[in-house]
C-alpha cells in the first residue's frame, strides 16, 4: 500500500527509553498489560484518542497524569524518559 508506513512497536521492556512522550506512553501501557482498547476504557477516553497518541499525539494533561498513575511511572518519567 503506497502511503501506508507501518509503526515500529514500542520498547515494553524499557518504556522510558522511547524517544518521544507518546511512545513512553505507548510502551508503558502495554509493558502493564493494557491493549490500546483496554487503556481507553480505563482512562474514559475514546479508542481513537489513545490511537492518535500512539501516532504522536500528545495527550491532554488531565489524560497524561490519570495515564501516569495508570501505568505506574511518574509524570516526569513519561515525560522526559531516563532523562
Amino acid at each position: 500500500m503506497a502511503g501506508t508506513r507501518k509503526r515500529t512497536d514500542p520498547n515494553i521492556r524499557d518504556p522510558l527509553a522511547e524517544s518521544t512522550v507518546s511512545r513512553r506512553l505507548w510502551a508503558a501501557y502495554l509493558s502493564r498489560g493494557f491493549t490500546r482498547a483496554s487503556f481507553a476504557r480505563a482512562l474514559q477516553v475514546r479508542y481513537q484518542a489513545v490511537d492518535a497518541w500512539d501516532r504522536g499525539a500528545i495527550p491532554t494533561l488531565d489524560n497524561l497524569i490519570a495515564a501516569s498513575r495508570l501505568v505506574r511511572y511518574s509524570l516526569d518519567q513519561l515525560c522526559f524518559g531516563h532523562a
